[in-house]
């Protein structure tokens, strides 16, 4: 696959996508945090897992009904790209690690790779079921 001046309608796609995604995680993880006290990143944590859900029904959704290229890069590459937030999480790591709570960045990084993981798969299952 290779980039095609000519054709910017997936580039302002992706970037609008993107906009859309990043208002949506700030709000989101604003909203959060007055709604969970806690002392551990939870926000973070369910936007990704919610992110991990949404681009697995999408994919699986995509595979049964034809979703044109376009609209697959807005939503995955554009709006769930920019909900989901891997700097985010790694900075969470680290600061754990720093504040010396080991035990809670290996829960965090279990969670996020294993229920990211399964909520991916579960979402794939869903749309095909749903479908």
């Amino acid at each position: 696959m290779s980039f095609n001046p000519g054709n910017l309608q997936p580039v302002i796609l992706i970037a609008i996508g993107g906009a859309i995604g990043a208002l949506i995680r700030y709000f989101t993880i604003i909203q959060l945090s007055f709604t969970i006290k806690h002392v551990f990143p939870f926000p973070v944590l369910i936007i990704n897992l919610a992110g991990s859900l949404m681009i697995g029904f999408i994919w699986g959704y995509s595979e049964i009904n034809y979703t044109s290229p376009d609209l697959r890069k807005f939503l995955m590459i554009g709006v769930l790209g920019a909900f989901t937030t891997f700097s985010t999480y790694s900075n969470d790591i680290v600061l754990m690690i720093r504040e010396n709570k080991i035990a809670y960045a290996a829960i965090y990084i279990l969670a996020h790779n294993i229920l990211g993981v399964l909520l991916a798969f579960v979402g794939m299952v869903l749309a095909k079921k749903i479908v």
